[in-house]
């Protein structure tokens, strides 16, 4: 971290300085899940971006959304709604609303504001965009889409949403069926959401099956 800040005036393009920070800070915060550490790495990037490089580069909005999701992921919410807010704008405009990364961003705008009492609606809505943006650039079958199905079902199912929530988890599950099995972490996230699903309708036996 030093050693890149030190060599600072060595690099031609600031935009590949840059990704040391953000690389550094994407195995703290996804790796380690150190992200007191994630944190500054990112802060600092998004420093040279707005001093040295602009606020107009395609990649803005990516060093904007690992700050938003940092924050939320310590608990800091209306930090991280701050920057993913301007991620998503910013995201708009440099790549428009059919692109994979504003997808991103309207999910982890959706992430933030499902965590916020009263943001219910706002959290529902960017999640049926990100949903419908993975579908339109990878189709029904694909991984994404099945992860972005089970975000939204999570959300809906707190919602006392509990059959919507059934039919999206199910949806992810016959997609994911097919890529991923039983003792891969997701798999194992997905059946226990599901099983809970089940069980607060009153399926209780399909729901012990779930989980076995």
């Amino acid at each position: 971290y030093l050693l890149a800040k030190h060599h600072n005036s060595e690099f031609e393009d600031k935009a590949a300085y840059t990704t040391i920070f953000g690389l550094l800070g994407n195995f703290y915060r996804q790796t380690t899940h150190e992200y007191e550490k994630a944190l500054p790495l990112y802060l600092e990037e998004q420093i040279i971006f707005e001093k040295e490089i602009g606020e107009d580069h395609l990649e803005y909005g990516a060093v904007l959304s690992n700050i938003g999701t940092t924050y939320r992921l310590l608990g800091s919410l209306e930090k991280a709604l701050e920057f993913e807010r301007k991620a998503v704008a910013v995201t708009e405009k440099h790549h428009g609303t059919s692109s994979f990364q504003y997808g991103q961003r309207a999910n982890n705008l959706a992430l933030t504001y499902s965590k916020m009492v009263g943001h219910e609606m706002l959290a529902d809505s960017f999640y049926q965009i990100s949903v419908e943006n993975v579908k339109q650039l990878m189709g029904e079958e694909h991984p994404q889409y099945a992860l972005r199905l089970m975000n939204r079902a999570a959300f809906v199912y707190r919602l006392d949403r509990s059959e919507e929530a059934r039919i999206l988890q199910q949806q992810a599950r016959d997609i994911l069926a097919k890529y991923i099995g039983a003792g891969h972490p997701i798999w194992t996230r997905l059946n226990i959401t599901h099983s809970k699903i089940l069980w607060q309708l009153g399926e209780i036996e399909e729901a012990k099956t779930t989980l076995t």
